[in-house]
């Protein structure tokens, strides 16, 4: 009995401890990083800013001291370009597919371009802004930025649940990205998250230390291959292998 609660008491200390210094650090470093993420983003040439982005989610998991491991990075071309679907367990997740990715940018929902830190750093990755609750509005923004940008975006990241997961398990997914690729030359690349939702899911305060972070990268899809398939057929099958390796 001594030795249970021992190690209760442990592993309690050890979640304290980490989340103190994950919220701590983080905000400390948010701060810090802010005027130079700005020249950056502002002055920077598009490499620089890679490469920042890839400092600053490498530095997001240095501090709460996690290290992620990535399956199947070289399934990857450097001569493709990627729509990249992902189920969505943790903010963490974006984290973690900037350090894997750090030209990826975003279709993002555009209650973000209310947070004026998130928002012009969206802005400056060329990120696409949507509006769930509008059709019509987010097809003339997808158009848009797929007719002006698509040759500059190699990585374009979507979450298809379209929010994060409140019970660790893949939600449905939504059609829309099938629209994305219909409409512009982007592979398919399906990305399953693992081990995010364990660390920290939307309704926890605290971090899970024991949390094991992964990412795998599955066989892109050709767009031609996307094409002769129909939408519900395409949906489903992108869900079905990003579910069939995710664990919480």
């Amino acid at each position: 009995m001594w030795s249970n609660i021992i190690n209760y008491g442990s592993r309690l200390r050890s979640i304290i401890v980490s989340t103190i210094a994950m919220y701590a650090a983080t905000h400390l470093m948010v701060f810090a990083l802010m005027p130079v993420a700005f020249m950056v983003f502002i002055f920077g040439a598009e490499n620089t800013i890679n490469k920042f982005k890839r400092f600053f989610a490498g530095v997001v998991f240095d501090v709460i001291g996690k290290k992620i491991r990535v399956i199947g990075i070289e399934k990857i071309r450097n001569d493709k370009k990627y729509l990249v679907i992902c189920n969505y367990p943790s903010g963490y997740a974006t984290f973690a597919l900037m350090k894997c990715f750090p030209s990826i940018t975003f279709v993002a929902d555009d209650y973000l371009t209310n947070l004026p830190f998130i928002a012009f750093f969206l802005k400056h990755i060329h990120a696409i802004f949507v509006d769930q609750k509008n059709a019509w509005k987010s097809k003339a923004a997808i158009d848009e930025r797929l007719k002006n940008q698509s040759r500059e975006v190699q990585y374009l990241l979507i979450y298809p649940e379209g929010r994060r997961t409140v019970n660790g398990h893949i939600g449905r997914f939504k059609c829309g990205f099938g629209y994305i690729l219909r409409h512009s030359e982007f592979d398919l690349l399906p990305v399953t998250a693992n081990g995010f939702y364990q660390l920290k899911p939307v309704k926890r305060v605290h971090l899970d230390p024991n949390a094991d972070l992964e990412i795998i990268i599955h066989e892109p899809i050709a767009n031609s291959e996307f094409r002769r398939m129909s939408k519900e057929e395409a949906t489903a099958k992108s869900e079905e292998i990003i579910k069939a390796a995710y664990r919480p």
